[in-house]
């Protein structure tokens, strides 16, 4: 997962997925739609944002932290493959079609010097892949 600035966001994507307006009661879902890429640095901010492209198998997390964005992507298709990956789905509140968020865990290996320096899988990072809806 890296750190992108604005100038990096693919803004020719479509996206599954949710932002959140720190002036709203609920988050604001997206079905295979454009990001509107304006609404990052206005007011009201986007307390958190969670976006997905099937296609091109990217997830985005967007935050607003500290007076300051911090957008991470992660390319699937360019994973390491020593990492673990774990899909999971937890049941959603507050988008009221859908019926569970779907996340992969990616569990990375490194060397713990508490287990005689072998590699263990440690928690690396959660990103957000998508939707469940209810039937």
């Amino acid at each position: 997962m890296k750190k992108i600035n604005l100038t990096d966001f693919p803004v020719h994507l479509t996206f599954t997925g949710y932002y959140w307006l720190s002036n709203q009661q609920r988050p604001i879902s997206l079905n295979n739609a454009e990001f509107d890429i304006q609404l990052i640095g206005y007011q009201p901010c986007i307390v958190e944002g969670r976006l997905y492209n099937e296609a091109e198998d990217i997830s985005i997390h967007i935050h607003f932290m500290d007076g300051n964005y911090h957008i991470h992507q992660m390319s699937w298709k360019e994973m390491e493959a020593t990492w673990e990956v774990v899909p999971k789905a937890y049941l959603a509140h507050d988008l009221p079609s859908v019926h569970k968020i779907k996340v992969k865990e990616v569990w990375i290996p490194l060397t713990d010097p508490n287990c005689a320096n072998m590699s263990v899988l440690q928690p690396g990072f959660i990103c957000f892949t998508g939707f469940e809806y209810h039937q």
